[in-house]
């Protein structure tokens, strides 16, 4: 991921020179290698370069087009061959370059903003379009690069991240209370995580000129696109050729790749497929190394068995980090580090940072992960077995009441207690299903927040927006939706830097996996089905069946009773209790619950812990220290000073 930001002045004045220069010393981090600037009548642009190696960091940027277009791309894509073969090949001689950015220019061309939904790939851009006087911002089709701006009556503002956008243009650090509703009810939402700074969504584009600035949706999955097929055989090619197409893209780079591996089905099918294709020639040979995250204490969180498997299987070179050697909360954030965003991962700041370390002492920039695969291909079986609700919604009642037998005996429940919970609870009004879903929340939460915010519902999902005809589909979308929350794509690291790739999450492989009927997802004791019919024979088949899924909750607990002492210290004071969104009090009586191995929701309890470590972040950061012109004090009445103007803020 490099960095991109510019300036665009509404009404027609030369740019200023200094916002992009401020953006390329905020962004520095993610754009190491170089920076070059842009310049032309009413805007300026930057790009901080991070180079992995991809053709499309041969070109330079900005690229200044043949016709005065000027474009900054930061990102990929996949689907270059089916441009070329689109635009005709007099466009491309004219061109006298068919690199990516060329293609991207030329698509706008052809076809505008809306030609955008032709491109397959991670991306954030900004185009300045001088014939037509306007700026347009996009984001790809999911939103795996971020993209933030800031607009007002003079200027639009943006920049590939919402803190350096703030400190660029001076903007207090004021958290957004619909992004922390958001992150604690792990939800999603348009909104930027700081008051004034607007986040892009995935599929957008937002356009701005003199006449003002309008966003708007250029893709979104087809809720008519439906695969039926008459075999399973037929599902099970196409799945494994564009598994290994979402692969392949994912290797692209120069230098050694590195893969998370968990011994989960979703990793480490990425990492026998990345061994196969270099193998094989599909792919020119890299180096591959695995970063698997293994625990001696917590034996519940401990895949050591599944991963060894794969590593005798594949050609990889492991490499283990032990949770006792980067032990959960050990590493306090340092001073002048503020992540963008708030995520869990700011408690593994110790292991990720070690991450960084040692994929750069061996020249890598590229890591894989096998994120989204549990939501892309249902993971988990379903309490509701929608199958069946789906068949009444086709009209297929014999084939529902055969497919409710099998269900009701592999469940060993009532065939009739199957049938309303598969084929009439789904159906019921939206308001009674709401109802019957409500989860559990952190009772230190408190209620005016939870009421102010509609908490309740959000916990719920995002839910579909686009009215799929099949609820099971339905249900995956509003899961896929979930899956690609800002939050929870991002690694958190406070040294280094390094691109993120997720094959799962790849957007055809997600476009087929939605299209295809729910039984080649889900059968009676067996989840995964289409996967594990299509992998197999391509990686041990003692992973490919595996039923179960280990996750960190034993690590985190144990981490909170390790760390307690800390971790209480900082609710003594806590930021989130200022701003009205925790009951101090009750958070502390839940940890000191905790330290008896009683803890309640601890994933609502892990989010806590990390936002109130986010929001002190910001507390120290320049953008809300004391003025100058202020008397000098000491650090602690510095903090409270901080204290008070991020509640007032809030």
């Amino acid at each position: 991921m490099s960095a991109i930001g510019g300036v665009f002045h509404r009404s027609g004045e030369t740019p200023s020179t200094q916002i992009p220069r401020r953006l390329a010393e905020a962004l520095r981090s993610l754009g190491p290698d170089s920076v070059r600037y842009e310049y032309s009548t009413r805007v300026g642009m930057m790009l901080g370069h991070f180079n992995t190696g991809c053709e499309e960091d041969e070109t330079a940027q900005p690229k200044v087009c043949r016709d005065g277009l000027i474009i900054t791309f930061d990102g990929w894509l996949d689907n270059t061959d089916d441009l070329r073969s689109a635009i005709d090949t007099n466009a491309l001689v004219a061109c006298g370059d068919a690199s990516p950015i060329e293609l991207v220019s030329e698509v706008y061309r052809r076809w505008g903003v809306e030609g955008f939904r032709r491109l397959v790939g991670n991306f954030a851009l900004a185009l300045w379009d001088p014939h037509q006087g306007r700026l347009v911002l996009a984001t790809d089709s999911l939103g795996f690069r971020p993209l933030y701006y800031h607009v007002t009556d003079e200027q639009v503002v943006w920049s590939s991240r919402a803190r350096a956008l703030a400190e660029t243009l001076d903007l207090e650090l004021k958290p957004e209370p619909d992004f922390i509703a958001a992150f604690l009810a792990n939800s999603i939402t348009d909104r930027g995580p700081f008051v004034g700074i607007e986040s892009l969504p995935g599929g957008h584009v937002l356009v701005a000129d003199h006449h003002g600035v309008q966003r708007h949706r250029y893709w979104n999955f087809d809720p008519s696109h439906e695969i039926r097929y008459s075999s399973d055989q037929q599902y099970e090619e196409h799945f494994a050729e564009l598994f290994e197409q979402a692969v392949a893209c994912r290797l692209r780079g120069g230098g050694p790749i590195f893969s998370e591996l968990s011994g989960g089905v979703d990793s480490s099918s990425i990492v026998c497929l990345a061994d196969e294709l270099m193998r094989t020639g599909r792919v020119p040979e890299r180096p591959l190394h695995t970063i698997s995250y293994v625990f001696d204490q917590a034996t519940t969180a401990d895949e050591r068995p599944y991963i060894r498997e794969i590593e005798k299987a594949t050609r990889v070179t492991p490499h283990h980090f032990r949770e006792e050697d980067h032990p959960i909360l050990s590493k306090r954030p340092p001073a002048g580090w503020g992540p963008d965003l708030p995520t869990n991962q700011i408690s593994y700041l110790a292991r990720y940072d070690r991450v960084s370390e040692l994929m750069q002492s061996h020249g890598s920039r590229i890591l894989l992960s096998g994120l989204g695969g549990d939501q892309c291909v249902f993971a988990e079986d379903l309490d509701v077995p929608l199958e069946l609700a789906d068949l009444w919604v086709e009209g297929k009642p014999t084939h529902m009441l055969r497919a409710a037998y099998r269900w009701a005996r592999s469940r060993q429940r009532p065939l009739l207690q199957t049938l309303w919970q598969g084929a009439v609870v789904p159906l019921r009004p939206a308001g009674w299903r709401t109802r019957s879903r409500q989860r559990p929340i952190g009772d230190w939460l408190k209620p005016d927040f939870l009421d102010r915010t509609d908490f309740r519902d959000r916990t719920l999902g995002p839910g579909d927006d686009l009215g799929f005809r099949l609820r099971s589909r339905g249900f995956q979308y509003s899961v896929l939706r979930q899956t690609m929350r800002v939050f929870a794509l991002q690694k958190c690291v406070s040294q280094g830097h390094f691109e993120v790739r997720y094959p799962y999450l790849d957007r055809r492989l997600l476009e087929f996996t939605l299209a295809i009927p729910i039984d080649q997802h889900l059968r009676p004791h067996e989840t995964r089905s289409v996967v594990r019919r299509a992998l197999k024979g391509r990686m041990p088949q003692s992973v490919l069946e595996r039923r179960t899924k280990a996750g960190p909750t034993e690590a985190f607990q144990r981490a909170l009773v390790r760390e307690r002492q800390w971790v209480g210290s900082l609710f003594e004071d806590s930021l989130l209790e200022g701003i009205g969104v925790i009951d101090g009090a009750a958070f502390r009586s839940a940890l000191g619950r905790a330290r008896h191995g009683l803890v309640s929701q601890p994933a609502q309890m892990h989010r806590t812990v990390s936002l109130e470590l986010w929001l002190r972040s910001m507390s120290s950061s320049t953008a809300l220290s004391r003025p100058q012109t202020e008397p000098s004090s000491t650090p602690e009445t510095a903090n409270r000073s901080d204290h008070r103007r991020l509640t007032r803020g809030a």
